[in-house]
C-alpha cells in the first residue's frame, strides 16, 4: 500500500497532505468497496492566538475547531455475479484513526474512534457528510496545554505523525466485516 501518513504542528498549525499512489479497493461478497481521503493539502490550526492588552504579544488563545478531512466511499458490484446473488448495501460503521510520532520529540497522541454508521447502496458514490474530524479541539488542547505552552523555545514546537485511518465496513446481506486503510499525510 503506497502512502505515508502523518502531521506537523509548527506553532500550533498542523498541515495535512496526501502521498498519492494506487489505492487498492476491498473486494467482499457481492460488492467492491472503495475509500478515499480527498484532501491533499490542509492547513489546521491549534490555536487563534490574541494580544489582549495590545502589548505586540500573544498572550491568550482559543483553541481552534476540530480538522477535518472529506472522505469518499464508493460501492461497486462485483462483476458477472452468479444468478441469485443480489448486491448489497454496506454500512460504514466506524474510523480508528491511529497516530504514530515521525520523530523522538513527537508526543505520543491516543488512537481515537468515530462512530460513523453510514449505509451506502450498490452502485453509488457518496462524499460522508459531515467531513471526518481527523484531529479533535480535545487532542489539540492537550497537546497546546501539554506541550507548546510548556516550552520555553517555541521554536522548537514542531511535531511529525504518521497518521492512518482503519474503516471497519459492513456488507449487510453477508455481515461480513472489512477493515480498510488510508494514509494521510498530516
Amino acid at each position: 500500500m503506497k502512502g505515508i501518513v502523518g502531521f506537523l504542528v509548527a506553532g500550533g498549525i498542523f498541515l495535512i497532505a496526501s502521498c498519492g499512489g494506487e489505492i487498492p479497493n476491498e473486494q467482499m461478497s457481492s460488492v467492491v468497496v472503495s475509500v478515499s481521503v480527498n484532501e491533499s493539502n490542509v492547513r489546521a490550526d491549534t490555536a487563534v492566538w490574541r494580544d489582549t492588552n495590545e502589548d505586540g504579544v500573544c498572550d491568550d488563545y482559543d483553541v481552534a475547531e476540530d480538522s477535518t478531512v472529506r472522505v469518499t466511499v464508493g460501492v461497486t458490484p462485483i462483476p458477472n455475479l452468479p444468478a441469485g446473488i443480489t448486491p448489497s448495501p454496506v454500512v460504514v460503521e466506524r474510523v480508528e484513526i491511529v497516530y504514530t510520532p515521525a520523530d523522538r520529540t513527537s508526543p505520543n497522541l491516543d488512537t481515537s474512534t468515530i462512530t460513523l454508521g453510514y449505509t451506502i447502496e450498490p452502485e453509488t458514490t457518496v462524499n460522508l457528510e459531515p467531513p471526518i474530524p481527523i484531529l479533535s479541539s480535545a487532542q489539540k488542547s492537550y497537546l497546546i496545554n501539554t506541550y507548546y505552552l510548556l516550552r520555553t523555545n517555541m521554536s522548537n514546537s514542531i511535531y511529525s505523525y504518521y497518521v492512518t485511518l482503519r474503516f471497519r465496513v459492513r456488507e449487510v446481506y453477508s455481515n461480513t466485516t472489512e477493515t480498510i486503510e488510508r494514509q494521510t499525510y498530516m
